[in-house]
């Protein structure tokens, strides 16, 4: 019914910018691995990962285009 936001995380696109919808973003170690449906930026959608809890510019994505947006799995 209430809650508290405890702590926020900025995450960027490969060229610096705010991330515009994060989508199915998982959390694993240290790490955030999830796609930006980035068609109101200034980007094409990509996947991307982050580092977590410090986020900033992701330390891997890939370099082509997400057709669609594309939910994370990571397993062990």
């Amino acid at each position: 019914k209430t809650g508290t936001i405890g702590m926020e995380t900025k995450l960027q696109n490969s060229n610096g910018g705010q991330i515009c919808d994060l989508v199915q973003g998982v959390e694993f170690g240290s790490q955030i691995a999830g796609s930006d449906y980035d068609f109101c930026g200034s980007l094409p959608s990509s996947t991307y990962l982050w580092p977590y809890p410090g986020g900033g510019s992701p330390s891997q994505y890939n370099s082509t285009t997400d057709s669609a947006p594309v939910g994370a799995t990571i397993s062990k």
